[in-house]
């Protein structure tokens, strides 16, 4: 997954903003996901981003070309994608429940691998009336949908869940409907309903939607802003007040159960009020048995564990973190 980063991809001669890094999708393995720590607002949310496809129609795997969605577990998704098998996958689409709860999709096509457009996905489920609960705006304009079933009022989504929050492929697999291309300054805003697409674009003078440099945006519990600018973390969000630090804390082996591990001089990177550390720990296994972390604790304060994946022949890693305002 590269970031493709000329002197100048676009922007705007009015504000002078320029979007200057993309990262390009394969359209058959790359994607980017979390899980968050805590639930965000559910049912109302604003994604935006600006792609450029290369796959077109039924390339990405099965039918459809994943933008960004939230896994509702057995492989259900809540997203927004190019398309169904019914229409080339060329439609602008966003389905709820994987569409037993809802689908909206646009009336138009869009087929054009040489064009960059800037995608707006609005939801706000508590509206009571069904046509205010899902807009898509592209370049600026409001798109009409076709035949559209809205979700149900006060529907919660998928989005800002505890579950797979993925970009560029299906969120509840995470191995299908790939999407193929470039995609830019990303953005979700956990809790807003933004309906103004002038807070992410505007038309410059031969009336084409270029970017802004966005701003006066509330991103909630679980928002972010992605603009791909360094090649180590393309997950790093600019409206981070901390940017995180990746150390590796060392190895060792052992020859039984019920050992203490202990690892000092590791950084935690800069103190801040709102800093977590989140700590990966795991290893392989000699022989049989369970492998398993009983308590974790970092600068003495106990840590809360949050996951554990095994990954076949006996590895596991398990995933702590904790509230660490202080030490570096």
């Amino acid at each position: 997954m590269p970031i493709w980063s000329p002197a100048m991809i676009f922007g705007s001669a009015t504000s002078g903003y320029v979007i200057e890094n993309a990262i390009m999708l394969d359209g058959g393995a790359d994607y980017l996901v979390r899980d968050p720590f805590t639930a965000g607002n559910r049912r109302t949310f604003t994604f935006s981003c600006w792609l450029k496809r290369s796959a077109i129609g039924s390339q990405g795997g099965t039918t459809g070309n994943n933008i960004f969605g939230g896994d509702r577990t057995g492989t259900f998704s809540d997203r927004i994608m190019f398309g169904s098998a019914d229409d080339g996958n060329d439609q602008l689409e966003t389905s709820y429940h994987d569409g037993s709860s809802g689908l909206v999709k646009t009336s138009a096509l869009y087929r054009d691998p040489t064009a960059w457009m800037n995608v707006v996905w609005v939801v706000d489920t508590t509206q009571s009336t069904d046509t205010n609960r899902v807009k898509v705006y592209v370049n600026g304009s409001l798109v009409t949908f076709n035949s559209p079933s809205y979700p149900t009022q006060n529907y919660d989504t998928a989005i800002n869940n505890t579950e797979n929050q993925a970009i560029g492929v299906r969120a509840g697999t995470l191995t299908q409907q790939h999407f193929g291309g470039y995609m830019a300054e990303v953005i979700l805003l956990d809790g807003t309903a933004e309906s103004d697409a002038s807070k992410f674009g505007e038309l410059d003078a031969n009336g084409v939607w270029v970017p802004i440099e966005p701003s006066g945006l509330t991103f909630g519990t679980n928002g972010f802003h992605l603009k791909f600018d360094e090649a180590a973390l393309l997950g790093k969000s600019s409206n981070s007040t901390t940017n995180p630090t990746v150390s590796f804390l060392g190895s060792q082996v052992f020859s039984s159960a019920a050992q203490t591990f202990t690892v000092s001089g590791a950084t935690l990177g800069d103190a801040a009020s709102n800093r977590t550390i989140v700590v990966a720990a795991g290893g392989g296994r000699a022989n049989a048995g369970t492998r398993s972390i009983n308590t974790l604790s970092v600068g003495g304060t106990s840590a809360t564990f949050i996951a554990r994946k095994n990954s076949g022949g006996g590895n596991v890693m398990e995933f702590w973190s904790v509230a660490k305002p202080s030490d570096t």
